[in-house]
């Protein structure tokens, strides 16, 4: 048993002897690889992938411009370095920076510039490679303008005879300071505050805007996504004025006519230049009654002539804004002028028999009578009916209806009216001379005479 005891320690003690010798032979192998590898092979290369290109630009030349980066064309890149392995071999893209080279840079536009790298750590190393090796950035000034805001409300409709006020369609603020590149702030023609609400309105209506839209001249709409872009606000308040509208035919009065003149006959030979385009007219009230045709002006008769061809000229916006109604149409002046197709002009004499006043002012007191003894004057009307008239068939009044009389005598424009036909009128501006005299009332008194016969005396009264 002794023996048996004695082999198997010296085994025990065998093998123990020969584990220690393995693990030491391992720790000389991993020596001398480490010494021969550093002996030999110094420096070992590594390429590093993916490493993102910063485009902080503070402290160069270009930065001291004014100048930022707008728009770079490379966003990472890969680097090959060399060093010792102890020193590359914890090296990884966190560990690096890459930049651009901006410190020549001085005026806007796009630039190609170096791709230069660094450690985030201070680790030593060889740069062999970075590709790409350049970058295309684009440098311009950021600045602030302020913009004019117009609303936007593509889904909104109106009801049946309504219609938008443009000139009170607005949002609140007005305006907007947009912070981006000159580049970009040069390109914006137009600023949009949008609203996407679907409604169908028939009264004013006020609502909040969606979002802010800006465009170029073109009509390209600028991404105002990119974070180069900022507004002061992207609140706007949208003010949507509805108004009552109508598409009328126009039409004018007619004054200063002989009495039981045709008129409908008269206006049927004005001409529009408007032809037979409707006018859409608008009000703010949304009871309001807007007549159709719409009377746009007077026509004096009696200055209306065929030689030259009468025509005048009314001013649409302010006779609408006159009876607070609004211009909705492009067209602001309307002339209107006479057809003389089949018309002719003659001359006339009247003698005094035919030249009247009537309507005089306190007729109980005084006796109106025309001084003038004879008036020349123009008649227009139908060829055919013209061709048969003659003086006979004209008369001239003075209407002294609510005339101020300072004088006894005194000058009164009058009318000319024919009798045979309603569609004959005079060009002319008459006047003729009226003298006021005191009314002299007639009595007759009977009274016995001796002779049995009976005496008539007159009495005059005056004042």
């Amino acid at each position: 048993m002794k023996i048996l005891k004695s082999i198997r320690d010296g085994v025990a003690r065998k093998a123990q002897t020969n584990l220690s010798l393995a693990i030491y032979s391992l720790l000389i192998a991993i020596l001398a690889w480490f010494v021969i590898s550093m002996t030999f092979y110094p420096s070992v290369p590594k390429t590093i992938k993916n490493v993102d290109l910063s485009l902080d630009i503070s402290g160069s030349s270009a930065a001291e411009n004014g100048l930022s980066v707008i728009d770079c064309d490379v966003k990472q890149v890969n680097v090959r370095i060399k060093g010792s392995r102890t020193q590359v071999g914890n090296i990884d893209a966190s560990s690096l920076v890459a930049y651009i080279d901006a410190e020549n840079v001085k005026t806007t536009g796009t630039k190609t510039l170096t791709i230069k790298v660094r450690s985030e750590n201070g680790d030593n190393f060889e740069l062999e490679s970075v590709y790409p090796e350049t970058a295309n950035v684009v440098f311009d000034k950021i600045e602030t303008r302020e913009f004019a805001v117009k609303p936007k409300i593509p889904n909104i409709k109106y009801s049946e005879g309504k219609a938008l006020y443009l000139e009170e369609f607005v949002c609140s603020p007005e305006v907007v300071n947009i912070t981006a590149p000159t580049a970009t702030l040069d390109n914006i023609a137009n600023c949009y505050a949008v609203s996407q609400k679907e409604l169908t309105l028939d009264s004013s209506y006020s609502l909040p805007s969606d979002k802010i839209q800006i465009y170029a001249e073109d009509g390209t709409e600028i991404d105002t996504n990119s974070n180069k872009i900022k507004f002061s606000t992207t609140a706007f308040n949208i003010t949507i004025p509805v108004l009552t509208q109508k598409n009328v035919d126009l039409t004018v009065s007619l004054v200063g006519g002989p009495d039981k003149f045709d008129s409908e006959w008269f206006k049927s030979k004005l001409r529009f230049s408007n032809g037979s385009e409707k006018i859409a007219v608008a009000s703010k009230s949304s009871q309001a009654v807007i007549a159709d045709p719409l009377e746009i002006g007077k026509v004096v008769i009696s200055e209306v002539d065929i030689d030259p061809a009468y025509s005048t000229t009314f001013q649409l916006t302010n006779m609408l804004k006159s009876n607070n109604m609004i211009n909705m149409s492009n067209l602001d002046e309307v002339t209107v002028s006479l057809d003389t197709t089949d018309l002719v002009k003659r001359t006339f004499v009247l003698d005094h028999s035919k030249i009247t006043a009537s309507n005089g002012p306190n007729s109980f007191e005084y006796d109106y009578n025309v001084a003038t003894l004879s008036l020349t004057f123009d008649a227009i009307g139908p060829a055919d009916v013209m061709k048969d008239l003659t003086a006979s068939d004209f008369t001239a009044d003075a209407n002294l209806l609510s005339e101020p009389i300072s004088s006894d005598q005194f000058s009164k424009e009058v009318t000319i009216s024919c009798s045979k036909s309603d569609k004959v009128w005079s060009p002319s501006k008459k006047i003729v001379i009226i003298q006021r005299t005191p009314h002299v009332q007639t009595t007759t008194k009977e009274s016995e005479t001796d002779t049995g016969q009976s005496n008539t005396t007159t009495s005059a009264a005056s004042n």
